[in-house]
């Protein structure tokens, strides 16, 4: 007999919670025990059974894996139908089984995709591979046009202190005034679970605390039930008086099996196309090649297509239905899946909302190996940040490429700043901590600045390809890339000694590709071009602290009216109206950098 019990003003990791109901379930109770929940539940968590060895072991679908996940389907989407307008879903479990749990939900007319948050919890092994600390955590919202709220002001992420120079891991450069002393902004990767030894007042800005953090060590023990930690920090998040509902799967033994590998062939398939960017449309050219390679041709391949978001392609629209665009990924994914290799490796880079739909096909294709976290903050926008870019790995059987270098698996770790000042004088003093690569990947940022980027909307860094072909393929290997864009991943081949073959179907980026190409033939790198930035009398930073400055002899963040009334009066200021339009676009948009100080004051 399971325990179900409720609390009122229950804690849970120092919380006090409202009304907060926990029901542990099994196959043979759960319909029943769902049916005792009331109706408009604010919140339900669902903690999802899964092993070590479904964290840590390749996989293949079978049908035999069919029972469990309808069996954790079905209560996902009963509670669901607990759920009131507004609220929300949580559901915790392992990388290789969320992506069923996730279309389950796709499929029904109320509920709407929010995160896939990636928690990166799991322990770490130092085997040959990535070590798999990454546990997933979808959050989905009842109501597809319904507002919601997230305690996202309150709940922010701890700054911490680099264990070489003492700083602020995260470099703030000139933007230091914009620190929110209270902690960053909560993204959807979640990594904050290292043990915490102390605390030391910031160097650089007054008034800030910093952690100090043994990266050895993890507060997080067990986590085939949602660790306490995260679940104080969803409740942290919703909590505003509605009932909050945990319910706790029972694993179906029988049934949650391991597809048993198979042990693969030899790469004696022969493939004579010439390394080359290649002008056209990547399905009808890889058909095409499925014919003329039947035993496939690539030993690795690697595919960023676009993301449906209706980006400013020269030659693609990039705004196509939600069912249209992943008919038309199945169909390249497919492929590619053909073009392999028997020991070659795929690896799709795309946004959570469509890699769920590419496991789930990939998954009776291909062995899944990890769903891997690019950890690259984007542009900051909705209640949590988005930083995560899904690159899912998957290989044609178990002998596969895996260079387990030591230059390439082991890694700075996280408790290291990426200033190049500390890197140099901790390499230099011999102060050079590592840990092993696992599939969270939070030390390559996204392209930020123009002299490293072409006219194309979504650039790769470089860093990530070599990386990718580095582990995954070996001097003189065949990588293949069907969306070629700027040409970066076959620069990086061309460059890391493989072969390779890429497409596009724009001939502008095909141009812009194979110029670089030809750089590399002739003066062994591609050839940067110099940007410089015009010299501005006045800088965004003076705009800020002084806009700071009228909030905080206000009290309040003026209205548009109100600031540009006080800027033409105010005879001090070495700016005009236009000189903030120029810079920001608008008003409005500067008059948000006020926000900072006014909630510092509030908590005073």
């Amino acid at each position: 007999m399971y325990l179900v019990y409720s609390n009122i003003n229950k804690s849970i990791g120092g919380i006090l919670v409202a009304d907060f109901l926990e029901i542990k379930v099994d196959s043979t109770t759960y319909l029943k025990k769902l049916d005792t929940i009331e109706s408009e539940v604010g919140c339900v968590v669902i903690s999802t059974p899964f092993s070590e060895d479904d964290i840590n072991k390749p996989f293949k679908y079978d049908p035999m894996n069919q029972k469990y996940i309808d069996y954790i389907n079905e209560i996902i989407l009963r509670a669901s139908e607990k759920l009131k307008k507004g609220g929300l879903i949580f559901i915790y479990g392992a990388p290789k089984w969320l992506p069923y749990f996730s279309l389950a939900l796709n499929n029904t007319n109320d509920m709407l995709f929010k995160y896939w948050i990636a928690l990166d919890i799991g322990k770490r092994t130092a085997q040959q591979g990535l070590d798999n600390t990454h546990v997933g955590l979808l959050m989905y919202l009842k109501g597809k046009n319904e507002p919601f709220t997230l305690n996202t002001d309150t709940v922010r992420v701890p700054y911490v202190a680099c264990s070489a120079c003492g700083k602020n891991i995260k470099d703030w450069g000139g933007k230091k005034h914009l620190i929110n002393k209270a902690g960053s902004c909560i993204s959807d990767v979640w990594k904050d679970y290292y043990l915490v030894t102390g605390e030391v007042e910031d160097p650089q800005v007054e008034g800030l605390r910093l952690q100090k953090i043994d990266v050895s060590g993890s507060i997080i023990n067990d986590i085939t039930v949602i660790p306490e930690p995260v679940l104080k920090r969803i409740i942290a998040l919703v909590e505003n008086g509605s009932k909050i509902v945990h319910i706790i799967c029972e694993p179906l033994y029988e049934e949650n099996m391991q597809f048993i590998l198979d042990e693969g062939t030899k790469n004696d398939s022969k493939c004579d196309l010439p390394s080359d960017i290649y002008l056209g449309d990547c399905v009808e050219l890889m058909k095409r090649w499925v014919e003329q390679y039947p035993d496939g041709c690539f030993d690795l391949i690697f595919a960023d297509p676009p993301y449906n978001l209706d980006k400013d392609y020269s030659n693609y629209n990039d705004n196509d239905r939600d069912m249209d665009y992943i008919q038309w990924c199945n169909e390249w994914l497919s492929l590619c899946a053909k073009l392999l290799k028997p020991n070659g490796s795929l690896l799709v880079l795309n946004l959570p909302k469509w890699a769920v739909y590419h496991a789930t096909l990939l998954n009776r294709e291909l062995f899944f190996r990890n769903w891997i976290v690019w950890d690259a903050l984007s542009t900051p926008k909705g209640k949590i940040m988005p930083a995560h870019y899904a690159l899912l790995y998957y290989t044609k059987s178990q002998m596969c490429t895996f260079n387990d270098d030591k230059e390439l698996t082991m890694i700075d770790t996280p408790d290291y700043c990426l200033r190049s000042s500390c890197i140099n004088k901790r390499k230099r003093f011999e102060d050079d901590k590592k840990i092993h690569l696992s599939d969270i990947w939070t030390d390559i940022s996204r392209i930020k600045h123009k002299r490293d980027r072409d006219d194309h909307p979504c650039q790769l860094p470089e860093k990530l390809m070599e990386r990718i072909i580095k582990l995954f393929s070996k001097e003189g290997d065949f990588v293949f890339d069907p969306f070629s864009g700027a040409g970066t991943t076959a620069i990086v081949a061309k460059k890391l000694g493989r072969k390779y073959a890429a497409i596009d179907i724009s001939e502008e980026y095909v141009n812009i590709g194979k110029k670089k190409l030809e750089q590399i033939s002739i003066v062994g790198d591609v050839i940067k071009t110099s940007v410089k930035k015009p010299k501005r009398k006045v800088t965004k930073k003076a705009i800020e602290l002084y806009i700071q400055s009228i909030c905080l002899n206000m009290g309040y963040r003026p209205t548009e009216e109100e600031f540009i009334s006080i800027l033409q009066d105010d005879t001090t200021v070495e700016f005009t109206l236009e000189d903030i339009i120029e810079l920001y676009g608008d008003v409005k948009t500067a008059l948000k950098s006020g926000r900072i100080v006014l909630k510092q004051l509030q908590n005073t």
